[in-house]
C-alpha cells in the first residue's frame, strides 16, 4: 500500500511539473547575525561532507553501501595515516544527496564509456564548497531559514523575492570567499504567453557583439580589472597551502565574481527586454569554434555565450540553421557572394544593395528563421511578420539599451528608407 501511494504521489508530481517551470534563487546568509558556535558548525559541516564523500568513493560497491547509522568513518590525516572520526553535524538528508550525486556521476561515466567516449575517473576531493539539502530545511516567513543539525536560524537576505505560490524542491548551501549562500530550486506555474506584434533578428559577432534587424548595434566589453591582475601576481608569489595563499585566493575569487555579476546583469536585462517585446530570431552559432579561432579573449570579455543560451531558452525563440550563410547572402535579392572579415559594409554584386554587414546578416536571420519554423511554432494569425517598422519602438529600444550599464547602443542604417 505504501509503495502504491508513493507511486501515485510521484505520478501526480510529474503531471504537475509539466505545467511548471524551474527557477533558481540565490540568497546570501547574513554573517553578522551568526554566533561563533554556528560559524564553527557550518565550517564543520563542509569538512564532514568532504570526509563522507571521500569515504563513499573509497568503497568497493557504493550501490550496496548503507548510510543509515554511519556516524564513524576512517579519514586520511596529514601524516597519511587512517584515523576514525565521528560525523556530528552532517545530517542524513545530506548523506543521501551526496550518495545519489556520486551514483549519478558513475552512471554518466558508464554511459559515456559505452559510447566509446574518453572518460576519466572520480577523484577524491580536498575541499567541498557545496552541501546539498534534499529535505532537511524549513523556511520561515520572517526571512529565516532552519537547517537540520544547525541550531540557530539563519537570516537570509532577499528571501521576499520568492513568490508565495512557489513550490520548493531542494536547496544548496554554498561557501564562497568566506561568505555563505543559499541556492533554492523552486517550481512556478507557467505564465500566459504574450501576444507579440513584432519580430526581430539578432546577429552575434566579435567586433559588434549584437546587431539587430531594426538597425541597432550594441557593444559591451567587461575586461579583466587591474585588481584581478594584481591578485594573480600576488598569488603566484605565495607558498601553496599557506594562510596567505588561501587569503589571497579568496580575494581573487571575489574579484572574479564581481566581473561575472556585471556580465549577468547585462545578460538578464537584455533577455528580459527581448522576451517581453519581440519574437526573437537567432542563428545557432558555434561559440566554441570562435574561441579556437583566436577570439577567446574577446568572447571572455563579453557575455555572448550566456545571452545566446538565455535567448534559446525562451519558448517563442526561432533558431535558424547554423550553416546558413547569413553574412554572405543579400537580403534584397538572395544572391550569395564571398565577404571578407575586413569588409564592414555589404554591397551586393548583383543588385547593388548596400547595407551594414551585421544589419544585413540580422535581417537574413529574421527572414530565414520564419521560413524554417513557419508551420511548427507560429500560429496562423501571427505568421505574416516583416521587419520591425515602428519608429517609436525602435527609439524606445535604443533608449533602454543605452540605460544598461557597460553597454553602448547606436542606430546604424546605411539604407535610409525608414527606421525599421
Amino acid at each position: 500500500m505504501k509503495n502504491s501511494k508513493r507511486f501515485d504521489t510521484l505520478k501526480q508530481t510529474r503531471e504537475r511539473r509539466k505545467s511548471q517551470v524551474c527557477k533558481t534563487f540565490e540568497f546570501k546568509i547574513d554573517k553578522s547575525k551568526l554566533s561563533q558556535k554556528t560559524k564553527e558548525d557550518l565550517n564543520k559541516l563542509f569538512l564532514e561532507a568532504k570526509w563522507f564523500y571521500n569515504h563513499l568513493l573509497s568503497q568497493k560497491n557504493i550501490f550496496k553501501t548503507k548510510i543509515e547509522g554511519l556516524n564513524k568513518i576512517k579519514v586520511l590525516n596529514k601524516d597519511k595515516k587512517f584515523e576514525t572520526r565521528k560525523l556530528e553535524i552532517l545530517p542524513i538528508c545530506v548523506k543521501r544527496e551526496i550518495k545519489n550525486k556520486i551514483i549519478t556521476s558513475i552512471r554518466t561515466l558508464f554511459t559515456k564509456k559505452k559510447r566509446k567516449q574518453k572518460i576519466g575517473r572520480l577523484k577524491f576531493k580536498s575541499l567541498i564548497n557545496c552541501v546539498p539539502y534534499g529535505w532537511g530545511y524549513k523556511i520561515r516567513n520572517n526571512g529565516y531559514l532552519q537547517l537540520m543539525k544547525i541550531k540557530q536560524y539563519l537570516k537570509v537576505s532577499g528571501s521576499n523575492q520568492i513568490p508565495k505560490e512557489a513550490e520548493f524542491s531542494n536547496i544548496l548551501l554554498i561557501r564562497k570567499y568566506g561568505d555563505y549562500f543559499i541556492k533554492m530550486t523552486t517550481f512556478l506555474f507557467k505564465e500566459e504567453s504574450i501576444e507579440y506584434t513584432k519580430a526581430i533578428g539578432i546577429d552575434f559577432g566579435i567586433k559588434t557583439q549584437m546587431a539587430f534587424s531594426n538597425g541597432i548595434k550594441t557593444e559591451f566589453k567587461i575586461p579583466v580589472s587591474k585588481r584581478i591582475i594584481k591578485f594573480q601576481k600576488n598569488l603566484s608569489r605565495k607558498t601553496k597551502g599557506s594562510h596567505n595563499f588561501f587569503k589571497n585566493q579568496l580575494q581573487l575569487q571575489k574579484a572574479y565574481d564581481e566581473i561575472n555579476n556585471i556580465k549577468k546583469d547585462v545578460k538578464n536585462k537584455l533577455i528580459h527586454y527581448l522576451k517581453n517585446n519581440y519574437i526573437v530570431c537567432v542563428q545557432n552559432e558555434n561559440i566554441k569554434a570562435w574561441q579556437k579561432f583566436r577570439f577567446g579573449k574577446q568572447i571572455n570579455e563579453s557575455a555572448i555565450g550566456g545571452i545566446i543560451s538565455g535567448i534559446k531558452q525562451i519558448p517563442e525563440t526561432l533558431v535558424a540553421d547554423r550553416f546558413f550563410p547569413s553574412t554572405k547572402t543579400c537580403y534584397n535579392c538572395g544572391h550569395v557572394q564571398k565577404v571578407d572579415l575586413s569588409e564592414r559594409v555589404f554591397v551586393c554584386k548583383k543588385c547593388s544593395y548596400t547595407e551594414d554587414r551585421d544589419i544585413n546578416s540580422a535581417r537574413n536571420i529574421l527572414k530565414r528563421s520564419f521560413e524554417e519554423n513557419n508551420e511548427s511554432k507560429i500560429p496562423a494569425e501571427r505568421r505574416e511578420f516583416t521587419l520591425v517598422e515602428n519608429e517609436t519602438s525602435t527609439l524606445s529600444m535604443l533608449e533602454y539599451l543605452n540605460n544598461i550599464p557597460h553597454l553602448k547602443a547606436s542606430l546604424c542604417l546605411l539604407k535610409q528608407e525608414a527606421i525599421l
